[in-house]
């Protein structure tokens, strides 16, 4: 404190003449006792008043070291990017430590970023002297051919000790040994990491950063095989509170060896991870745990959470150099989910969420409109009828045209006549309506229109519509309106003519089948044509799978006990629930096939 004091009387009392050498002590006073941002002060002072001095001195250089110590590496980058330090070796050691955690910038982002905080940038036309000093005084600058890095960052501080580190003050020596420690482990060079922190015991330095250096043997023991020392290092480690970043990195590095090792579950492990991250966020640390999550999330194959780690990486560090692998990854995943079947593991509900809450990652063109449609697919087959109509109703207003927007109107509007909302389902078929379709949709659409009209109760125009469709989907929908409007001549003729056609005429009747053949007995009973029962009673009785509808086929031709008008009714109360039409599709729905019955 006195040697501030004296340094600060220095400053104030000096005349300009010797201001900047004032400055300067003071700068490297708070430099040497590691006080980046306080030593940032004087030398910007400098720079603004004195720029020849500054740059004569190479001050830029104490400059970057100043922000590497506060952590500021990405200001530290651009410091260190002005021409003077093309020929001078100790630069090259702060860029390395800088490349470890900053990614490297193109020109044109530097020139941006100078241009907001006031510094120049080499090679770019605004540029200023920034000269950057030598900070061991006893190290000679030498030429070097060219200060492009290397394709994988690396700090090779045993390398610089000797020359230059050694020399700095004892905070900047231990900081640097903790970034270079970091980067060795990262590359897997736990001896490297340890005899950086051998360099600080020499000098009886090591104890501020002790818990470094044994995180390094924690992880030493881990590479060899040690997984009980390494345990005992890690959770002593993580004990302590005098260092909460170490302490935080220990959790972390044990809660991963553990999972691994089969120590705890997955559920166990991202529990520590999770709560570990909500007490340290913001840089790399919080990366790294991430990452891991990443990792654990998908063994268990909690891909939502998977997509929600990706994500918060990209919020949380917009500029980290991956960011574009991240975003391939989330798409891949997402289609995987979407398209590949990962969410059939999931609850529809819960994919549904999943979907709107990425949506965005929802490709353009066929693949998209593909996930969309698997997706409705699951939540109409579990009869959310409502979700899966959401769904198609943003896929006809935001992504599709022609053909397809028709295609997914007409599976919209089924739905919606599933869901007894036939004026709905009539809007979307006219809105969605296309002079393109195929034959097979157009009549599929008819159908679907003639539905929605009988619904309505305009009878006489459902029949119009589908007057000249001979298909057998269009048989059963007008024999569905013809029993409707009770014309029973229309309904046993028709009934004869669907149950005439079938390709077999002695197999057992189908579920659709059967329910015609009752529409067929019951109209004859309303005519009372006994001669017809008779005939159908023992023509079918022996086609009839046994159900509930063989009771009620028997009961109706039976000849001992004719219907009277109140069986009647109640018997065509029951029948009238069994819509031929519509059920034709609710087997392949419930499957989960509601895009492969509209085609």
């Amino acid at each position: 404190r006195e040697t501030e004091l004296l340094r600060l009387h220095a400053v104030s009392s000096s005349r300009d003449a010797t201001k900047a050498d004032a400055l300067f002590e003071l700068a490297k006073l708070y430099l040497a006792e590691g006080f980046g941002s306080e030593a940032l002060g004087p030398l910007s002072l400098i720079q603004s008043d004195y720029p020849d001095f500054y740059a004569s001195n190479k001050l830029a250089l104490l400059t970057a070291a100043a922000y590497v110590m506060d952590n500021h590496l990405m200001e530290a980058s651009l410091a260190l990017s002005a021409p003077e330090l093309n020929d001078l070796e100790e630069a090259i050691l702060w860029r390395e430590v800088v490349a470890l955690y900053a990614p490297q910038q193109n020109t044109v982002q530097a020139i941006q970023q100078a241009a907001e905080q006031g510094v120049a940038v080499a090679g770019s036309d605004s540029a200023a002297n920034i000269p950057l000093p030598a900070l061991a005084s006893n190290a000679a600058p030498t030429p070097l051919a060219s200060p492009v890095p290397a394709v994988k960052p690396v700090f090779h501080f045993l390398k610089y000790n000797k020359s230059y580190i050694r020399f700095y003050p004892p905070r900047m020596r231990q900081r640097l040994a903790q970034l270079a420690g970091d980067a060795y482990l990262a590359d897997g060079q736990e001896e490297k990491a340890l005899a950086t922190y051998d360099t600080l015991v020499r000098d009886n330095l090591l104890d501020p950063v002790r818990h470094d250096a044994e995180f390094a043997l924690g992880r030493t023991a881990e590479k060899k095989g040690e997984f009980e020392q390494a345990y005992e290092i890690y959770d002593r480690i993580a004990a302590q509170k005098e260092d909460r970043r170490i302490a935080i990195r220990a959790r972390h590095a044990a809660a991963i060896l553990r999972y691994t090792k089969q120590k705890i579950t997955a559920d166990e492990a991202t529990e520590i991870l999770e709560s570990t991250r909500i007490v340290w966020r913001g840089d790399i640390i919080e990366q790294e745990i991430l990452r891991s999550l990443i990792g654990i999330y998908g063994d268990a194959k909690r891909y939502d959470d998977v997509l929600r780690s990706y994500k918060s990486i990209l919020d949380g560090f917009p500029a980290t150099p991956d960011a574009l692998s991240i975003s391939s990854e989330m798409s891949s995943l997402f289609e995987r989910v979407f398209l590949d079947g990962l969410a059939e593991d999931m609850q529809p509900l819960k994919a549904l969420s999943l979907f709107y809450e990425f949506r965005d990652l929802t490709p353009l063109g066929e693949t998209g409109d593909k996930m969309i449609q698997r997706l409705a697919d699951r939540l109409a087959a579990i009869d959310l009828l409502d979700r899966a109509t959401q769904l198609l109703q943003n896929q006809i207003k935001f992504r599709s045209t022609g053909e397809t927007r028709s295609q997914i109107g007409a599976r919209l509007a089924l739905l919606q006549l599933l869901d007894r909302k036939p004026q709905d389902a009539l809007s979307t078929l006219e809105v969605t309506n296309y002079g393109g379709n195929s034959p097979i949709l157009v009549a599929q659409r008819q159908q679907l229109t003639a539905e929605a009209l009988t619904k309505l109760g305009k009878h006489e125009e459902g029949l119009a519509v589908i007057a000249n469709d001979t298909s057998k989907t269009g048989a059963l929908l007008k024999l569905d309106i013809l029993w409707t409007l009770q014309d029973w001549p229309s309904v046993t003729n028709h009934a004869e003519d669907i149950l005439n056609s079938r390709p077999n005429l002695t197999e057992p009747l189908s579920t659709s089948e059967t329910e015609v053949l009752l529409k067929l007995a019951l109209g004859y009973a309303f005519e009372g044509d006994y001669t017809q029962l008779r005939y159908l009673r023992d023509y079918y009785a022996t086609m009839i799978p046994d159900s509930g509808y063989k009771q009620i086929f028997d009961y109706i031709t039976n000849d001992t006990n004719p219907l009277d008008a109140e069986d009647f009714v109640l018997l065509a109360q029951q029948i009238s629930r069994t819509e031929s039409f519509l059920n034709t599709f609710k087997t392949k729905i419930a499957a989960g096939k509601l895009s492969e019955v509209i085609q």
